[in-house]
């Protein structure tokens, strides 16, 4: 029985790189001369003449620059894998949360799922209409400094949060936590709807049959949250983990995102520009690949205990 089992998983796991291979290879050929030249950028800098863009060899110079005199990317690296770190575990919860809440039997139910899903839509249109006329994003980099470096450039800034709480006197310091925690909480909102759908896709595949039962033997709802629908949906887990991961270091809204695209694009330094990006994209493979070694130990463990 457990052969026959092992044969199904492996053909499932083959038929899966089947599926993956064509994005796979296409990525590749795509690709793969941008990533090779962007290294190359990395360890050049670039200067103008009569002749045009001159590039020069400096070796580890960037990347020393970077880590060494300047302060602005340590310090914006630092908050934005602090604020991701902090983010990821919430919008995990929260995703969780609202969609067991959205599974329950209730009048009205798809108009409460379409008031969680429904934002995430209209804003990315909102903000893509707002870039095109670039008059209302210029307004909110503006108030939320985001044309500084700052992290910024949300809905919430617009609104001029620092405005109306500074009438109430309270002080530099608690009003820019006030705007600051505004902005995090409307971005964990924002990037939670696709884990709400996906943990909700796979809180309807379990069958009612099966809280119905454990209801019967006496059950709680707090019981069979964590003996039914918490294991059920752990592979959901994982996968909403990594896909928070990467959306909340590539958000446009990252801080860092804006430092690079400012130090490349405005400022001309691309190869300073360049080897920021490669260091932070260094420092999320390192991440990924220690929560896929700990996820990995922790699966190992318990299916010995299992086994047992």
């Amino acid at each position: 029985m457990n052969l026959r089992r092992m044969d199904l998983q492996r053909k499932k796991g083959l038929w899966g790189w089947v599926f993956i291979a064509p994005f796979v290879v296409g990525f590749l050929l795509i690709y793969s001369k941008v990533f090779v030249q962007s290294i190359i950028f990395s360890f050049q800098s670039f200067s103008s003449d009569e002749s045009g863009m001159v590039n020069t060899f400096v070796g580890w110079s960037n990347y020393k620059n970077i880590f060494l005199e300047n302060a602005d990317f340590n310090k914006t690296l630092l908050s934005s894998v602090s604020l991701s770190v902090f983010n990821v575990p919430v919008i995990l919860i929260l995703s969780l949360f609202v969609a067991v809440l959205l599974n329950q039997k209730m009048h009205g139910r798809a108009i409460f799922r379409a008031i969680f899903f429904i934002p995430v839509i209209l804003s990315t249109g909102i903000i893509a209409q707002a870039e095109q006329s670039n008059r209302m994003v210029n307004t909110m980099m503006d108030i939320s400094g985001a044309a500084t470096g700052a992290a910024g450039g949300s809905i919430i800034s617009a609104m001029d949060i620092q405005a109306l709480v500074s009438q109430i006197k309270i002080g530099t310091e608690i009003t820019n936590y006030v705007v600051s925690a505004s902005n995090n909480i409307y971005n964990i909102l924002n990037l939670s709807g696709v884990q709400i759908l996906i943990f909700l896709a796979g809180l309807q595949s379990i069958s009612p049959s099966i809280y119905e039962s454990a209801k019967i033997e006496g059950a709680t709802g707090w019981e069979s949250f964590w003996k039914i629908t918490f294991p059920m949906v752990k592979p959901l887990i994982l996968l909403n983990l990594f896909y928070s991961l990467i959306d909340s270091f590539t958000n446009p809204q990252n801080g860092l995102i804006t430092l690079i695209y400012n130090t490349g694009i405005k400022q001309g330094r691309f190869g300073i520009a360049t080897a920021m990006a490669w260091s932070y994209t260094a420092i999320i493979a390192v991440l990924v690949v220690v929560l896929i070694t700990f996820i990995g130990l922790f699966t190992y463990k318990q299916r010995r205990s299992e086994g047992r």
